[in-house]
């Protein structure tokens, strides 16, 4: 498999690299879908095969995406914005950008003026809000602009809690519900504040302890096919509670990551029980419950793979390796010869209809990332943006 895995990574980079159709769009400079995401892809491949161009091919996109965001038109989102942009010139410095060649001045001089505003404009969440900010400035560590960035987007994230139960979550857009998830909802919330913690950010504690506990008192019964849902009523009028799709944005596997990387931050032996609980469950759920259809990161099997690779990296545990080969395994198996990119399509559910995706967070270029990891001995830092980087022993 792991040959088979190289051979689906370099056909998609040869596809992404050709042009004209398989080019992020001209006016997407963005780390979800546009050019800074390649740019990642492209510099995490420069490391495994250095001499196929792929270093000077990420610096050209990485310059791409920084004078489409100088355009105008973008707001500070860290996957459709420019702190998306900031966090990819990030990964490339030190690696294929010198260490001292800093890119981030003006998008952090466009973040101090976003958090000084109170309350903040935008959401807390992770791909449009305040966590995505704090995920570009954790990136800039150890510089103390960054540090006081990040302790400035946890006192806000305090003060957009709703306290209720045994915890506190974040509501979501339609207040009558709190989103349980790591890319919209409490689970990224707590992943972030674990980072923030092990970085020594002391007002983080007390916020994750609390979202935490909130996660916990909303699992679902043990017979259940998932142990977390999609959402949480906060009122009479809200939906109930439901088993939703195995995923990184949604659903047990995110969830039980995020929870895991509190447990590992803190030390905390019942949160790390109640996360591998969860995360082992669903390892084992049957493929064909977890409403997984296509191969993206962010809700498809590739992503699937990564997360259970890193689960399996963090405890040894050989579920884990066995989810994480039986994904990876089906993401090979997704391609289809002739369509989309190097064989990939993606699977839109707003418009019921598959479609040729570069993007890094549900195409092409996730699905390189995923199955470069997995074929090569190399960190997969770059998923530090998915907040996926679990320490691998407790602190």
């Amino acid at each position: 498999m792991a040959e088979q895995a190289r051979q689906a990574v370099v056909e998609i980079a040869t596809a992404l690299a050709s042009s004209p159709a398989p080019e992020p769009r001209e006016d997407d400079p963005t780390l979800a879908s546009g050019a800074a995401g390649q740019a990642v892809l492209f510099a995490a491949l420069a490391a495994v095969l250095p001499e196929l161009g792929h270093a000077e091919r990420a610096v050209a996109l990485l310059d791409r995406a920084f004078d489409g965001i100088g355009a105008g038109g973008f707001g500070p989102e860290l996957y459709a914005g420019y702190t998306g942009v900031g966090w990819a010139a990030e990964f490339l410095r030190g690696r294929l950008l010198a260490s001292d060649e800093d890119h981030g001045a003006d998008v952090d001089e466009a973040l101090d003026e976003v958090l000084s505003a109170s309350p903040p404009p935008g959401a807390h969440d992770l791909v449009r809000g305040l966590v995505g900010l704090g995920v570009y400035a954790r990136e800039r560590l150890p510089a103390p602009a960054a540090r006081r960035t990040l302790e400035r987007i946890v006192r806000h994230l305090g003060a957009m809690a709703r306290h209720e139960g045994p915890g506190c979550c974040w509501p979501a857009e339609d207040a009558r519900v709190a989103d349980v998830g790591v890319a919209h909802g409490t689970a990224g919330v707590v992943a972030f504040l674990a980072a923030c913690w092990r970085e020594g950010v002391s007002e983080a504690r007390p916020l994750m302890d609390g979202a935490v506990s909130w996660l916990l008192a909303h699992r679902l019964p043990l017979d259940g096919e998932t142990r977390f849902p999609a959402f949480v009523a906060l009122r009479a009028d809200g939906p109930p509670p439901k088993p939703t799709r195995s995923a990184w944005c949604y659903g047990d596997p995110g969830v039980a990551l995020a929870l895991l990387s509190a447990a590992r931050a803190t030390g905390d032996v019942s949160w790390e029980r109640e996360a591998l609980e969860a995360a082992r469950a669903a390892a084992r759920r049957p493929m064909g419950h977890t409403q997984v259809v296509d191969a993206g990161l962010c809700h498809g099997a590739a992503g699937l793979g990564h997360l259970f690779h890193r689960l399996y990296q963090a405890t040894g545990e050989d579920t884990f390796a066995h989810a994480a080969r039986g994904w990876f395994t089906r993401t090979l198996a997704m391609r289809k010869p002739g369509e989309g990119i190097a064989g990939y399509l993606a699977f839109a559910p707003t418009h019921g209809s598959w479609h040729a995706d570069p993007g890094l967070l549900t195409g092409a270029a996730g699905v390189a990332l995923a199955l470069l990891s997995a074929a090569w001995p190399i960190p997969s830092s770059w998923d530090r943006m998915l907040l996926a980087d679990l320490p691998l022993v407790a602190s």
